[in-house]
């Protein structure tokens, strides 16, 4: 079997995603750690336009329909980190968002991608958000919401590809996700203040400016094409200096649930 997914670089094949409910006007937002109470129909307006970017792009789109119970299941990436060989599934730091895994789980597996794994107690794991694979390396964050137990886990599962993994330390961030983005095979988008961590030092940078915090949270479409929120202008600026196709999406409400287009996209095939 071809591998699901080498590298978070290669062109994007097939993702998951999963619109916003009309119950989100109900949500508590300090339970599920949401920023603002989004416009619900302007909401489900940018999430249709995201997934018109993501078809524009050549990826087939596998829609997950909502569950109330899951208000942050608009941001599929941190329920599972899938590989070359499959999906190995998520032990949420955030507590109300224990038990999502088991529904996209079973999504994946729908969609023919194997469960290879889990995160085991006391170990925490947010998934995508916490772990890139670059085809040999990959990069695992000890973040707020993943802890040392889960990421050496999950470090320990990628070893078993012969992919060397490391650890990278960032803090207050929920995570990895928001100050690293991937660009290609070779450069990484990166929060200038984070732009010198040893993890990173074979690796171009291009640095998001401090002033635009989570500008690095983007997704990778192809070959140095991907799509930003088009509240990073600067950030931007800098991906377009370097030859890359940054493709600005409105995500404003979005976003006030905390998370950007790698959040709000599960990649189940690249290559």
């Amino acid at each position: 079997m071809a591998p699901l997914i080498r590298s978070e670089a290669d062109p994007l094949r097939e993702v998951l995603v999963s619109p916003p409910l009309p119950s989100y006007g109900d949500v508590d937002m300090r339970l599920h750690n949401w920023v603002a109470r989004p416009d619900l129909r302007r909401a489900a307006e940018e999430h249709a336009e995201l997934v018109d970017l993501l078809r524009d792009g050549g990826a087939k789109v596998d829609i997950l329909p909502g569950d109330p119970a899951f208000p942050n299941h608009i941001y599929p990436r941190d329920t599972a980190l899938i590989g070359p060989r499959g999906a190995w599934l998520s032990r949420f730091g955030l507590p109300s968002r224990r038990g999502e895994e088991q529904r996209v789980g079973k999504a994946l597996e729908a969609a023919g991608v194997p469960l290879v794994g889990a995160t085991r107690e006391p170990g925490t794991f947010e998934g995508g958000g916490d772990a890139i694979v670059l085809g040999a390396t990959a990069f695992v964050g000890v973040t707020e919401r993943t802890n040392g137990a889960g990421a050496e886990q999950v470090a320990s599962f990628l070893r078993r590809d012969g992919i060397e993994t490391r650890l990278v330390r960032v803090g207050l961030s929920f995570h990895l996700g928001e100050p690293l983005g991937i660009v290609d095979d070779r450069t990484l988008l990166v929060d200038e203040r984070w732009s010198a961590e040893p993890a990173f030092r074979d690796f171009e940078r291009i640095e998001v400016p401090a002033s635009e915090v989570g500008g690095g949270n983007v997704l990778v479409l192809g070959r140095r094409k991907l799509i930003i929120h088009d509240g990073y202008p600067e950030t931007i600026r800098r991906l377009r200096a370097a030859g890359v196709d940054a493709i600005p999406a409105d995500l404003t409400e979005l976003k006030k649930a905390g998370g950007g287009p790698q959040c709000l996209t599960l990649p189940l095939r690249r290559g």
